[in-house]
């Protein structure tokens, strides 16, 4: 899959460390637990928007209430936009 949906908000602003990895493995987690990607967008800019936002796209509505609280606050903490 190419495009943004990995990157952290601070990878768009040239200002980034180590912590971007703790993100990308945030989306990872989310789509191996959810099946979808947590941020969507009609093209590359409206990711790189929602991923600024840091607002979490519950495509599959269902699966994320299923998992435990531990499992969303970790995944939650993981895709927080103040690192």
């Amino acid at each position: 899959m190419h495009g943004p949906y990995y990157s952290a908000p601070e990878v768009f602003k040239n200002d980034h460390n180590e912590k971007v990895d703790i993100w990308s493995i945030g989306v990872v987690l989310y789509f191996m637990l959810v099946g979808s990607l947590p941020f969507e967008g009609s093209s590359n800019e409206a990711v790189v928007a929602a991923i600024k936002k840091g607002k979490l796209h519950h495509a599959n509505e269902s699966l994320w209430n299923c998992l435990s609280s531990e499992g969303r606050d970790l995944i939650e903490s993981m895709l927080n936009v103040n690192p």
